[in-house]
């Protein structure tokens, strides 16, 4: 663990930088399948391997066939991504409607 009190500012801000996207924020954790048992955790069973799956679709990405075709599994994440950007922009949307409507009485 880097001790923040011996960075500089440009270090601080770099590492702030970094810990800020993170999901765990202050400690880089690797859980093994052993820490999640101890944990009480349990990997999930579902028979959908995603390591496997983003290997084979970067493969096919970076073996230059030539092909167009885009996978099922990406079009399916675009569609989902698509409609929650449709909605959150319609919520958006509403809320100025209403905000404005506030202002005007």
């Amino acid at each position: 663990m880097v001790r923040i009190d011996r960075l500089d500012k440009l270090d601080k801000i770099n590492f702030y930088g970094r810990m800020h996207g993170r999901i765990v924020k202050w400690w880089n954790v690797n859980m093994t399948e052993a820490d999640m048992e101890t944990a009480g955790m349990t990997v999930a069973d579902d028979g959908y391997d995603a390591d496997s799956a983003a290997e084979r679709l970067l493969n096919e990405a970076l073996s230059g066939n030539g092909s167009t075709e885009v996978p099922p599994e990406a079009l399916e994440i675009y569609n989902r991504l698509q409609a929650e950007a449709e909605a959150d922009e319609a919520a958006r949307l509403a809320e100025i409607e209403e905000a404005k409507r506030k202002a005007g009485n």
